[in-house]
């Protein structure tokens, strides 16, 4: 997170050295692919480390133990090689959402107040940050929940979720593995209803999307610290135990990141990695591979 704040400062630097010159939604896109690029990349590597060294002390906290997502054996190497290629691919309705939404947002600073200054004028509060921040994370957690639910009815299940199911072990890249459809509508457009309802500052919006994709590879990466957000609220936060059963069961626990709405509508189930007892024969590595 310190290093992705440490993007986000010199990023906005960047962003206002060359906003006198370009497009505002130009800049604004640029800015806000850069952010998602460098936090994507950066929270991920962590979990890869871990997935590639295995080591003991870390791996006693996998939820599937059965069927583990790493190593290097043909199966699971072609199994990141196909997510990430698709990872990948998607990249380009990323920059185009990015632009779209750096066009639409509000930016509120008026041009020309010092090249490169990075003054307190230029930026909003730490409380309006906070209270957007607040209602971006409800606002994207309830259109999460109804477009989740909605991608689980059964035509559009078979049509287009169900490559994101792929992976029914999930690793970290997998949290944007989806088939186009689903990356704009029911990962896209809840992240960004938030902040372009308000006319959030661009720097909301870069914060929020950080933040975001912390929570999407951490509820994917097959782990559950002590640490974790979901262990220290208490369940409020819907991370990695509650994701993983989704994933396991698919038609449970449909919430983003507030444990909020499944409870509201009793589609909660508790987690705990049920395949974690699966016998040494059965194990598969989580993933399909044909």
């Amino acid at each position: 997170m310190i290093a992705a704040g440490f993007a986000i400062y010199h990023g906005f630097t960047a962003w206002w050295m060359v906003v006198t010159s370009l497009p505002l939604w130009t800049a604004n896109g640029a800015f806000l692919f850069l952010v998602h690029e460098i936090s994507f990349w950066a929270f991920n590597a962590p979990y890869f480390f871990l997935y590639f060294a295995d080591l003991p002390a870390f791996e006693r906290y996998r939820i599937q133990k059965g069927r583990r997502a790493h190593n290097w054996n043909p199966r699971t190497v072609r199994a990141w090689w196909l997510c990430l290629r698709r990872v990948l691919a998607l990249r380009t309705l990323g920059l185009a959402g990015a632009m779209l939404a750096g066009g639409v947002v509000s930016c509120d600073v008026p041009r020309g107040i010092g090249e490169g200054d990075l003054g307190s004028e230029a930026l909003p509060s730490a409380a309006r940050v906070a209270g957007e921040v607040a209602f971006a994370m409800i606002a994207e957690d309830t259109t999460f929940y109804l477009s989740h639910r909605a991608l689980h009815t059964k035509w559009l299940y078979q049509r287009i979720h169900k490559v994101h199911h792929h992976y029914q072990a999930p690793f970290s890249w997998a949290s944007q593995y989806a088939s186009p459809w689903e990356f704009v509508f029911g990962n896209m457009l809840p992240l960004f209803v938030g902040p372009l309802l308000l006319g959030s500052h661009i720097v909301v919006l870069a914060i929020w999307l950080c933040l975001r994709i912390f929570f999407t590879t951490d509820v994917h990466s097959g782990y559950a610290f002590p640490w974790s957000l979901e262990r220290l609220t208490g369940g409020l936060y819907a991370g990695a135990l509650h994701h993983d059963k989704h994933h396991e069961q698919t038609l449970c626990n449909f919430s983003s990141t507030l444990f909020l709405w499944d409870w509201v509508c009793g589609t909660g189930v508790p987690g705990g990695g049920a395949r974690a007892s699966l016998s040494s024969g059965n194990r598969s590595n989580g993933v399909k591979t044909s």
